[in-house]
């Protein structure tokens, strides 16, 4: 079998989840120790990959496999989500805060058992192996195939999104179904870029177009987001202006802010049912992290603005979508 070194494959990936399992073993809870390893980005990263390769490999593999590293990943972002909730509410006295980190403590007990049933803790378990033997079979794109193939799978991939937005599949009101959904699509097109072992590469353009002017701060320019893999020796890379890239990662940064006070706050609304909460305790917490109705009205309008500018007035993704066909026809 012959496996062109440029070609992004998940034997790195799969391997350092291994390794993190081997850290994981002497703790007292090996699940959380394995999250707090940043087990959780690699499952992203290893997804990620798993997800361009069902598209233009073998799908039935890569979709099983898929399935199983989705289900890891979507265990440890929920363990994740309890522990961000409970963060924001350290600076809090009272009853709620102490209920709050009751039931995560209790949530951990039950998520390293939950965990352990994934399969990817301990080291030695049966799943590294059963995808090793099933990735050794694969036939591996040559680059110039990959390059080809992985240009196709992305603009049909925004070209989706593009079209879900015009249908109106996309509801801000809704924190989880609606703005949510629409980050998580517009973050995997940045996390493809990622694993792409610097087959794609951003194209610097020292005037941006004014419309791009309001996404070109300084602290998304040099995001490590950004930094993407250097290219690989001999390969022709897919090339993206970094504006429009740029773009893209303000777009996942604001609505991540915006995501966060939503799920905060109707979590906290569902939470508040369930605890035995004095009044006061409730109002002063809500004034404290600005848990308010009024607050969540204005978040809304602010996401359907940028959205709306993102979409229809600036085309970002058409943007990207351009660059990515001038790279195919380029090479």
């Amino acid at each position: 079998m012959t496996i062109p070194s440029s070609v992004p494959l998940p034997f790195e990936y799969l391997q350092a989840l291994q390794n993190l399992a081997g850290k994981s073993a002497g703790s007292d809870n090996k699940a959380v120790h394995f999250y707090k390893l940043g087990g959780r980005n690699i499952l992203f990263k290893l997804e990620a990959l798993f997800r361009i390769y069902k598209a233009i490999n073998d799908k039935d593999l890569f979709e099983n496999l898929n399935d199983d590293v989705k289900a890891a990943e979507d265990s440890l972002g929920q363990y994740d989500f309890e522990v961000w909730f409970a963060q924001q509410f350290k600076t809090s006295e009272g009853i709620f805060t102490e209920q709050v980190n009751t039931d995560l403590l209790r949530y951990e007990n039950a998520f390293d058992l939950r965990f352990k049933n994934l399969g990817f803790i301990p080291a030695d378990s049966d799943l590294y192996s059963s995808f090793d033997k099933k990735l050794k079979s694969v036939q591996w794109p040559s680059e110039r195939e990959f390059a080809e193939q992985l240009t196709a799978f992305l603009i049909k991939k925004i070209e989706k999104i593009i079209h879900e937005y015009d249908e109106g599949n996309f509801d801000l009101s809704e924190p989880e179904e609606g703005l949510h959904e629409l980050r998580r699509k517009i973050r995997w097109i940045s996390i493809y870029a990622s694993v792409a072992n610097g087959f794609i590469q951003l194209k610097p353009s020292p005037l941006p177009h004014p419309d791009l002017q309001r996404y070109q701060t300084e602290d998304i320019i040099h995001s490590p987001f950004n930094e993407l893999p250097k290219k690989p020796r001999g390969i022709v890379s897919i090339q993206i202006q970094s504006p429009n890239f740029y773009a893209l990662s303000w777009m996942i940064q604001e609505l991540g802010i915006i995501k966060d006070r939503a799920l905060l706050y109707s979590t906290f609304e569902e939470r508040i049912k369930n605890y035995k909460i004095e009044k006061s305790e409730v109002e002063r917490i809500r004034k404290k992290l600005d848990l308010t109705k009024s607050k969540q009205e204005d978040d809304l309008h602010y996401a359907n603005s940028i959205v709306d500018d993102f979409f229809k007035k600036h085309l970002i993704l058409q943007r990207i979508i351009r660059d990515l066909q001038r790279s195919h026809t380029d090479a």
